[in-house]
């Protein structure tokens, strides 16, 4: 008896799907870093926390205004660091976190040293959300 295809079975796939997402159907979420006020203890403890509700992954967002400074600068080698930390923890997660670009930051950087920073390449198992659109 072939069964595959009727009704039945494919309301049992959605309803597991449902309660077992996979990884590509997982919600992100804006991940606002206040003003310098970050740690690698903060970063590693946010992420976990993501993880155990079902997060797939983050934007990170600098965000400053009216908020006093804490001691990371925007654009700046421990600022560096602490997205590299970030991009560690998540690789081989299937999570993903992605640094948001901002005008703020584009302004605190005016002058400064760009920064080269190597993030580790997202597995090939979970295919981007976004796709190229020629507007030629």
């Amino acid at each position: 008896m072939l069964l595959a295809g009727t009704p039945a079975l494919e309301a049992d796939d959605l309803e597991c799907g449902f309660q077992n997402p996979p990884e590509s159907a997982k919600p992100q979420t804006w991940w606002h870093w206040i003003n310098g006020n970050i740690t690698k203890e903060g970063i590693t403890a946010d992420l976990e926390a993501m993880k155990k509700v079902g997060l797939g992954g983050a934007d990170i967002f600098a965000v400053s205004t009216g908020i006093i400074p804490g001691p990371v600068k925007m654009i700046t080698p421990e600022w560096s660091a602490l997205v590299t930390h970030a991009a560690k923890l998540t690789a081989g997660n299937a999570a993903e976190v992605v640094e948001a670009p901002s005008a703020h930051a584009a302004e605190k950087a005016a002058g400064q040293q760009t920064l080269n920073i190597e993030f580790p390449a997202p597995p090939k198992s979970h295919p981007s959300p976004f796709r190229r659109i020629d507007w030629r």
